[in-house]
């Protein structure tokens, strides 16, 4: 579900669709009124691993805080479970980036 345009599916599709929905929908905004909004179709997603790499080839150490307190908390099964649905289940990442 979109938070912003309250429809569902608009973040699963390609960025070049996106817009193309919102007025098929007849959800579109008029962005020329408004300078400060972006539209969707020029906004960047990164997965972790994309983002990773690109912080990391930028100079900076980059750790999963919410790996991090899987293991503190000592559950192996918590860490695995964080790992293995972390591509689907958490949508936002939680980092830490040191130079």
């Amino acid at each position: 579900m979109s938070t912003h345009f309250l429809i569902c599916f608009l973040g699963w599709m390609p960025r070049s669709w996106s817009e193309k929905y919102l007025r098929i929908l007849n959800k579109s905004k008029n962005y020329e009124n408004m300078p400060d909004m972006q539209r969707i179709s020029e906004m960047h997603y990164y997965t972790l691993r994309q983002f990773m790499e690109m912080a990391e080839s930028a100079g900076f150490e980059a750790e999963d805080t919410r790996e991090n307190k899987a293991k503190i908390k000592g559950s192996v099964m918590g860490l695995l479970f964080y790992r293995m649905f972390r591509p689907w289940y958490f949508s936002t990442f939680h980092l830490l980036l040191k130079k």
